[in-house]
């Protein structure tokens, strides 16, 4: 008797093609997504601690590290409410985030699917996720190979997860207003006003004309200070005042103010849990672009989650140590310091 005649391979667990995790926020997909992902427990490694040069991490199955989660979900105080997971280039990462955004995201049916995986590989496990996942979590998926600046990619997603509960985004006006303010007089003055825009631009280093120049303004707003300074330069002509934009919109006011006003008992949300897919890359991308970047918002999100006394958890999925990733930086980069912080979560091998 041959191997192939005992074992053959689940065809409907095959996924084709890369998963992104922004997809957790695309509902014609994620079920699908969530579906193919196939767990395994502390009894079926593919790979034993003599394999790999753990680097003070800890080996751990990924239904091992479901769990894991699912407490400090579950505790009102964890241990540690930062979780750094390595794993190599295509051992899915990204498909494991979205499983996990699904499974701790409150939707019955993704949970019911994702909790039916984990049990293929462990059913102690899937019994003990099951018992300590009975909360909604409002559940943030940011991906790192997108070159984006992180205080509004944090907001883009927070917009999208409070959409994906049929929430609206009144907790956060407070924090935009000046932007809203910004959006709203480039949409009423600009064709008005075109020459004033133009010139500002200029000063700036941006030629573009017209409704070009208008449509990146209005995409911008919430993500470049160069577009906050034109728009400021114009309406402090027209109307001879100025935008307060105070420091900024920063995502550690944005996790903040999200956990104050909706989490907690007798609130919609019981945590915020943050998954930072290529948490490593965007690492990379912020110390070669800080500005555009917006590196501090790293140590912001630190704060946030350090504060909010147990609110927030953070997992950040990276290919290597931060150590490998600080080693390729320059030594006067601000990130080498604001990502040292992170050096300190619970270091977990999958």
């Amino acid at each position: 008797m041959q191997i192939r005649e005992l074992v053959q391979f689940s065809k409907e667990r095959c996924f084709n093609g890369a998963v992104q995790t922004e997809w957790f926020y695309d509902s014609e997909r994620v079920e699908k997504v969530v579906e193919s992902y196939v767990f395994h427990g502390p009894k079926y490694f593919g790979v034993s601690e003599r394999d790999v040069n753990l680097g003070g991490h800890k080996l751990i199955d990924t239904a091992s590290f479901a769990l894991n989660i699912a407490k400090k979900l579950e505790a009102e105080q964890p241990d540690n409410n930062f979780v750094l997971t390595i794993a190599g280039y295509g051992a899915g990462k990204s498909h494991l985030a979205v499983s996990l955004a699904a499974l701790f995201s409150g939707n019955p049916a993704l949970s019911q699917i994702v909790t039916s995986n984990i049990a293929l590989a462990d059913k102690k496990i899937a019994a003990e996720i099951v018992s300590a996942n009975k909360k909604k979590n409002l559940v943030i998926v940011l991906n790192g190979m997108n070159n984006f600046n992180l205080n509004a990619e944090v907001l883009k997603y927070v917009r999208l997860a409070l959409a994906q509960n049929s929430l609206d985004d009144s907790v956060l006006k407070e924090l935009t207003k000046s932007y809203d303010i910004a959006k709203q007089f480039t949409e009423k003055t600009f064709d008005i006003c075109q020459p004033q825009f133009e010139k500002a631009a200029a000063q700036h280093g941006i030629l573009l004309k017209a409704q070009k120049l208008k449509k990146l303004l209005l995409d911008t707003i919430e993500s470049s200070n160069d577009t906050l300074e034109i728009v400021n330069d114009v309406y402090v002509e027209i109307t001879g005042d100025t935008i307060s934009w105070d420091r900024g919109l920063s995502a550690g006011d944005i996790l903040t103010a999200l956990n104050h006003n909706l989490c907690g008992p007798g609130k919609p949300f019981n945590k915020i849990l943050v998954l930072f897919d290529e948490f490593g890359r965007y690492i990379e991308y912020a110390a070669a672009n800080p500005a555009v970047a917006g590196e501090a918002a790293l140590q912001q999100i630190f704060e946030a989650v350090q504060t909010a006394n147990g609110g927030i958890i953070f997992v950040g999925f990276v290919q290597s140590e931060l150590d490998a990733y600080l080693a390729r930086i320059e030594k006067t980069s601000n990130i080498i310091r604001y990502v040292g912080r992170y050096k300190a979560s619970e270091n977990l091998f999958l």
